[in-house]
């Protein structure tokens, strides 16, 4: 395989060239741009404006908790109290919390147990994509001032995490009223307020430490500013100068950041895979040969791709190792066995080979490119159609895309097997069904820890042998710091750091 040795290479060597060219355009760094501010820049603002209700959890965690405050908290070691001061279940259909006292809002509305009832309501009303994982809510009721009971009509194992994340954020009764009134600030309780006269919508936000936050104690700076800066070599670029304090980093500036004494976080990423959303063949009929999925499982050498085009851990298995659904005991079905790939194709009708077509976003063409060539050694010609992010996502929910190459952002074992195989997932846009997963799933989710982690991975396993997906790696996500700024932790469910454990250093 010399011939595909040279050109993975080759592809590393262009990404080689671009780090050289920032070593030689850049100087180091300078330090932080001012006492007791923190500058972080992000890609994405809050899309349409400051409503808990139209966000997802993904790219700006950062603004999101520093305009609100959720029940529940996520910490390095499990769920902490936010605006709940307690919580738990009561059986596997009861779910209670008690609402922090004496907090209020910034117009003087307190938070009480109703408050946080209308707050749920209004999110298992909306279109989000939170809301269908608080379908099995079907009732909630107050105890007094500040006691919360949620009865499930069917088990929601991962409710914590929701009530930690966006459904958690409590917005004040008066937006709740009239939610107008988010569309040009936020209304909730945070450790930070905006402060609009400094800010401009989808290029920079300007907060003040909020000094009546009930924790206010624990929050580090005086000052937050969040640069949306989609640009991360210029994010970079600006860190270096001392102009920001943490930016999404990019593997290529690795080196370069060690080089500046900057602070290099490597944080666990999510899948990156190839995803055969038309597995029925209704688009390609080879796409519904599972033969021909599963040759393209073995004709990929995911060790090379993930050490010489882009860093990560090279994985077979088709969702995150940090959820239940993860079993390391399956890394080892599809390994790199070019003979094995051209022997499937051929019993499926095709030593002669075929064609197939999968689309990417631009910053995946170099992967994309490498799985091509992989391909190619088996007799599989890929062509590969790249789209802008917003063409790439608007074509993906219409179903027009039947195979594509992307980034498979992780909530939970639950979410991740309901999105990817329920015919109404959020992410089978072509509403294909695998026999058992669905009833596997139901069982799962009313199961122990235990039992449901084996259950998970028992339709991991079907799922993988179906060969829905030809996972690539889980890529590695960086982050780059000051090394004034410590608490740079993402926990699960997170995409990028948590603002909350952020503190100065020392």
């Amino acid at each position: 395989m010399e011939s595909m040795t040279n050109l993975v290479r080759a592809i590393a060597g262009t990404a080689a060239i671009v780090m050289l060219a920032g070593l030689t355009a850049c100087g180091g760094a300078s330090g932080r741009s001012a006492d007791g501010e923190l500058r972080v820049a992000i890609t994405v603002g809050p899309l349409g404006g400051w409503d808990p209700v139209g966000w997802t959890w993904d790219g700006y965690t950062v603004l999101e908790e520093a305009a609100y405050d959720s029940l529940l908290q996520s910490g390095t070691e499990g769920y902490v109290p936010g605006l709940a001061e307690s919580w738990g279940w009561e059986g596997p259909l009861k779910f209670n919390l008690s609402v922090r006292p004496n907090v209020k809002f910034a117009d003087g509305a307190e938070l009480d147990a109703d408050v946080v009832k209308a707050n749920i309501e209004r999110f298992q009303s909306s279109s989000n994509r939170f809301a269908p994982r608080l379908a099995s809510i079907t009732g909630i009721e107050t105890d007094g001032d500040l006691g919360v009971s949620f009865t499930l009509d069917t088990p929601q194992p991962d409710l914590e995490r929701l009530l930690s994340q966006a459904p958690g954020l409590m917005v004040s009764p008066a937006a709740i009223a009239d939610p107008s009134i988010l569309v040009g600030a936020p209304a909730g309780i945070g450790p930070y307020t905006l402060d609009a006269s400094q800010s401009t919508t989808d290029v920079r936000y300007a907060f003040q430490k909020n000094p009546d936050y009930w924790n206010a104690d624990t929050v580090g700076f005086e000052s937050l500013v969040i640069d949306i800066q989609a640009d991360r070599q210029a994010s970079f670029n600006a860190l270096q100068a001392g102009q920001l304090d943490l930016v999404w980093g990019v593997a290529e500036n690795v080196e370069t950041a060690i080089a500046s004494d900057l602070t290099v976080n490597e944080l666990p990423g999510v899948p990156l895979l190839l995803a055969v959303l038309d597995s029925a063949g209704t688009t390609n009929p080879a796409l519904g040969d599972l033969r021909v999925r599963q040759a393209m499982n073995f004709a990929i050498d995911r060790e090379a791709i993930a050490s010489s085009v882009l860093p990560g851990r090279p994985t077979s298995v088709p969702y995150s190792s940090q959820t239940e659904a993860y079993d390391s005991r399956l890394e080892g079905v599809y390994g790199f066995d070019p003979d094995k790939a051209r022997s499937l194709l051929a019993a499926a009708g095709y030593a002669d080979g075929l064609a197939l077509t999968l689309t990417a976003t631009p910053d995946l063409a170099d992967v994309a490119s490498a799985v091509a060539a992989y391909f190619a050694e088996v007799g599989i010609e890929l062509g590969i159609e790249t789209l802008p992010l917003q063409e790439y996502v608007n074509a993906l929910v219409a179903g027009n895309l039947p195979m594509i190459l992307g980034r498979a952002t992780s909530q939970s074992a639950a979410v991740d097997i309901q999105a990817t195989t329920f015919p109404d997932g959020g992410r089978n846009p072509f509403a294909n069904s695998i026999d058992r997963v669905v009833e596997l799933w139901e069982q799962a989710v009313a199961q122990e820890a235990v039992q449901r982690q084996q259950s998970f991975q028992n339709i991991t396993r079907i799922v993988q042998e179906q060969a829905w997906f030809v996972p690539v790696e889980e890529e590695t996500f960086y982050y780059f710091s000051s090394p004034a700024i410590a608490g740079i932790y993402a926990p699960p469910g997170y995409i990028m750091p948590s603002l909350r454990l952020m503190q100065p250093a020392g």
